[in-house]
């Protein structure tokens, strides 16, 4: 049965299954006579195949997307809004890959009488990467790297790179039904602010170490997972951050999720923002960051997957 059946196709199949199996029984009868053969070669055994090897996507499974391209104009009002990416990603026994880069862009001009126009321009642009490498049934090591520009939180470029190991309590072998991982990683970061930071700081070197733990459970209508993350910086160990957060994704037809997410952080590590007051223009067009001790966020997301025949390997280390 193919991993993506639906229930509708699944119960077909296990229809078929059964009634071959009982054909030898029926052909015991007197019912026998009233049964004839009827095969389809072209879906049969001899029909090729397909392996690995005549895979033209060689295990790599490819995302575009374009989140939103909005263009509005008004009288008094001109409003640019563009998010899009490119994603790439193969997953083997052995090995989990990932390059993404995403784009967001927004731009929005009012007009006022008498008075200079109110400008919005925030940028959003970066690069998630890594490698994990399986390590037996329980271990696995991996190398995170990640670059981002971003001007609403004063970060005009951040290089960083993160090594970490993963122990899972239960073996990778279960991992398709059920998985409690266990994740440390350590990570340098070199970042260079648009402005002076709260803490006379316009570029800095910052290492820091996060822990984290995650339980997840897979049935045949979706998936459930949760988890609690903590960090810290060495330079400082009060600037920290605690975060607690949980996922449904509830399976539609074949491809096609609906997903619901939630997650809340307490922060204490907002290294930089910039030093001085918020003006008003500032808070309302959300083009600065504030200071905060938590933050609570909720979203629901629809998402179809195609790609390589051959991603049925599931690998859900770190």
């Amino acid at each position: 049965i193919d991993r993506d059946a639906t229930w509708d196709e699944t119960r077909e199949e296990l229809n078929r299954a059964i009634e071959i199996g009982l054909l030898p029984y029926a052909m015991q009868t007197p019912l026998s006579s009233g049964f004839y053969l009827n095969y389809e070669f072209g879906d049969g055994l001899n029909t090729p195949q397909l392996t690995i090897e005549d895979d033209p996507w060689n295990q790599w499974v490819f995302e575009v997307y374009a989140g939103s391209l909005t263009l509005d104009l008004e009288t008094s009002q001109t409003e640019f809004d563009s998010r899009w990416g490119v994603y790439a990603d193969k997953i083997t026994e052995e090995w989990k890959l990932r390059f993404r880069t995403y784009f967001n862009y927004e731009y929005l001009e009012i007009e006022r009488e008498g008075e200079s126009a109110i400008t919005k321009r925030q940028h959003r642009h970066g690069i998630d990467s890594y490698a994990i490498k399986s390590i037996g049934q329980h271990w696995s090591v991996g190398l995170f790297g990640d670059y981002l520009t971003r001007n609403d939180q004063n970060i005009k470029h951040r290089f960083r790179i993160n090594p970490g190991i993963e122990y899972s309590l239960l073996p990778y072998r279960l991992a398709t039904r059920r998985a409690i991982t266990f994740v440390y990683q350590i990570g340098y970061a070199n970042t260079n602010y648009y402005e002076e930071t709260i803490f006379q700081k316009t570029s800095e070197n910052l290492i820091n170490q996060q822990i984290s733990a995650s339980i997840g459970f897979e049935q045949p209508w979706g998936s459930l997972n949760g988890g609690l993350n903590g960090s810290h910086y060495f330079h400082d160990f009060d600037k920290h951050r605690a975060e607690l957060y949980s996922r449904i994704s509830v399976r539609i037809i074949e491809g096609l999720s609906l997903s619901f997410w939630a997650s809340f952080e307490m922060i204490n590590d907002q290294l930089s923002l910039p030093v001085g007051d918020a003006s008003l223009e500032d808070v309302l067009l959300r083009q600065r960051e504030l200071a905060t001790d938590y933050e609570f966020s909720a979203s629901i997301a629809i998402s179809y997957t195609f790609g390589s025949n051959f991603t049925n390997i599931v690998n859900t280390r770190f």
